[in-house]
């Protein structure tokens, strides 16, 4: 039982140390949503962390701007976004875990809700140099 433990002490103290990579400055967000698009959706911008939350300002594919918001929770990394387009509801919601490898900071899956259909992939946040 004391080597469980042992355990997971030590993964909980990799994910804080991979969570400290997610800090202020420029990063690309990657997501793959075939249902979406057959391209890699790649959204470049900044990160703006404050203690355990942060935002990423970028823009969509039509050019507008727009502000995913995020937290660093002890289960891992939450970001979402809710807007309105062309009339229709569209909101993105990404869970995952912190990664530290090779400018990968995070990485799990996202799901896009458009209305009330929905469409399942993955994401990678990765530090741009």
């Amino acid at each position: 039982m004391k080597n469980v433990a042992l355990v997971v002490i030590a993964l909980l103290g990799l994910a804080s140390a991979s969570a400290n990579q997610i800090e202020s400055g420029a990063f690309t967000l990657t997501m793959n949503v075939p249902e979406v698009s057959k391209k890699e959706i790649i959204l470049a911008g900044t990160l703006e962390r404050l203690d355990d939350r942060f935002t990423f300002e970028t823009v969509d594919a039509g050019g507008d701007p727009i502000t995913l918001q995020g937290k660093i929770t002890k289960k891992g990394v939450l970001m979402w976004i809710g807007k309105d387009e062309r009339d229709h509801l569209i909101t993105f919601h990404l869970t995952g875990v912190p990664v530290d490898g090779g400018g990968l900071v995070a990485s799990g899956k996202v799901s896009i809700f458009k209305d009330h259909e929905s469409a399942l992939g993955e994401w990678q946040l990765r530090k741009t140099k």
